[in-house]
């Protein structure tokens, strides 16, 4: 019965490889004109749905080139008028952990070369995912593809998966909204009881709610 768990769990990480390589393939694809256009429609419609919540306070995060979404989203969300926490990778197999975003003159280049906001006097380290579920509700976190039931394929590392299995396991994962190019929402995503389950998709097509049950066409 072990042996038939870890097949079935080894088959389980193979077709997400499969996948994830697939998806980054496509995106490598997408034009630099064309990816600005897609990075726009995404910053408006994530606004849109940020519009009119009186928690004025989001956490994001700075894509890496290519991904949808953009290097630019911190300062889009920024000159808005929101707050925005930025993750901070900590080490391998480590929750995320936060930090405010001051501007693009304060960000450094952290693990794996991803964007992370400097300490500041009045925050000399990281918080803990736990102490920032106090001052955020809304999460805008990166995802390679999203099913319709939620289901999220991230990069392959579980920084995030860990982040928010330690939300929900307190009864507050907070409202999780993952950014995706149109063409990667609806995928049908290979899935494990550790992966991360969003609420919402922002695409460029628009905003579109997930709904636990509704797999996509197999």
């Amino acid at each position: 019965m072990r042996h038939e768990t870890d097949r079935a769990a080894q088959a389980v990480q193979e077709a997400k490889q499969e996948l994830r390589q697939r998806i980054r393939a496509g995106r490598r694809s997408v034009l630099a004109d064309e990816r600005s256009r897609r990075d726009a429609a995404i910053a408006d419609h994530l606004l849109a749905l940020l519009e009119g919540h009186t928690d004025r306070t989001v956490a994001a995060f700075a894509g890496l080139p290519g991904e949808p979404g953009g290097a630019g989203l911190p300062d889009t969300l920024r000159d808005a008028g929101l707050e925005v926490w930025l993750p901070v990778v900590p080490g391998p197999a480590r929750p995320l952990s936060w930090l405010p975003y001051r501007g693009s003159h304060s960000i450094r280049r952290g693990t794996f070369g991803i964007a992370e906001p400097s300490e500041t006097p009045e925050f000399p380290s990281p918080i803990s995912t736990v102490d920032l579920s106090g001052r955020v509700s809304t999460l805008v976190i990166p995802a390679l593809a999203v099913d319709r039931d939620g289901t999220r394929l991230g990069q392959g590392g579980g920084y995030y998966d860990r982040t928010f299995s330690i939300l929900t396991g307190r009864g507050e994962p907070g409202r999780l909204v993952a950014v995706v190019d149109h063409s990667e929402f609806g995928v049908d995503v290979p899935r494990t009881g550790h992966d991360a389950s969003v609420q919402i998709v922002v695409t460029n097509s628009g905003i579109f709610p997930t709904s636990a049950g509704n797999r996509a066409p197999r």
